[in-house]
């Protein structure tokens, strides 16, 4: 007798589980009568229309950038100070063996600094009398406007302290020249506007009158 409410207890549960699952796979039993409803439908909620895009702005394009302007070159590799330089008599000009400008210019580049000498260009020429060789005569052109007379007394003194060597000046037709002996030879130089005119000879009698008549030739 004690096992019957036990029994039917488990019965009932089995029945319950069982048509869980039948309602769950769509059990073929007939289904309740949908109810019916006798009140007022309730309005359909309409969905808002979407809104249209305001149209977008194209993208404004950036600037192109300007480049950067060139830095001007110093001094064309093709030109030569040095061209129509003229002399007067006794004297004549002709071209110098690249070796022995080679040399000069190398002289000229340890008295003057590096720095400075990679900003000038160089124009060199031979100084003949009596169909001997007698000095040379070079131009040593610096940028446009900045070769004043403070700036030559000032390139004067940097080659006498490079070169360990005094330098004296003295005024020849109206020019002061500069006058110095380094690396044995004796030079005597003068500024024309941006060009830096050096007379350069083995002795120091034919420096002066060899400056003196390229600057009457020049005037």
């Amino acid at each position: 007798m004690t096992r019957r409410p036990a029994r039917r207890a488990r019965t009932a549960t089995l029945i319950t589980v069982v048509a869980l699952a039948a309602a769950a796979c769509g059990s073929s039993a007939t289904p309740a009568p949908a109810a019916t409803f006798t009140g007022t439908p309730a309005p359909v909620a309409t969905a808002a229309p979407t809104p249209t895009p305001a149209p977008t702005a194209p993208p404004t394009p950036a600037p192109t950038p300007t480049p950067a302007p060139t830095a001007a070159a110093t001094y064309g590799t093709t030109s030569d100070p040095a061209a129509g330089l003229a002399i007067g008599a006794p004297y004549s000009l002709s071209s110098v063996p690249s070796g022995t400008a080679t040399t000069i210019k190398s002289v000229l580049k340890g008295s003057m600094g590096a720095a400075t000498y990679a900003k000038v260009h160089i124009g060199l020429r031979s100084v003949n009398s009596g169909g001997k060789l007698i000095g040379y005569v070079m131009v040593v052109r610096f940028a446009a406007g900045t070769l004043t007379d403070a700036a030559y007394a000032a390139l004067l003194n940097q080659m006498a302290v490079n070169s360990k060597v005094t330098m004296t000046t003295t005024t020849v037709s109206g020019r002061l020249l500069g006058l110095g002996k380094i690396m044995g030879v004796y030079l005597g130089g003068y500024h024309n506007g941006d060009d830096a005119i050096m007379a350069i000879a083995p002795t120091a009698e034919d420096v002066v009158p060899i400056a003196q008549s390229v600057i009457a030739a020049n005037s």
